[in-house]
């Protein structure tokens, strides 16, 4: 009987060793995983400001490039006005 009480307190305290070694391992992945989803979140935010600071560049251009466009365009109207008003005057 002292024996299987040895046996069972053995059996007991290996137990519970390996329940704290299990809990520890638990807890160290658990830090371990939050610390990835940290860093994964600050990587998503980094790129989604990249993105839209690419975005409102681009639009930036964009607007740019129409009002050159808009510009020449009405310059060639008003060109192009001059030359009409000019044959008109000329064929008077």
């Amino acid at each position: 009987i002292a024996q299987l009480t040895k046996v069972i307190y053995m059996l007991n305290t290996k137990n519970d060793e390996h329940e704290n070694e299990l809990k520890g391992l638990e807890e160290s992945y658990e830090s371990e995983i939050q610390d990835i989803l940290k860093a994964a979140y600050e990587k998503v935010k980094k790129f989604q400001a990249l993105l839209e600071k690419k975005s409102s560049d681009s639009c930036d251009h964009l607007k740019r490039t129409i009002e050159a466009l808009k510009r020449r365009n009405e310059k060639e109207k008003r060109d192009a006005e001059k030359e009409i008003s000019h044959y008109k005057q000329a064929s008077e």
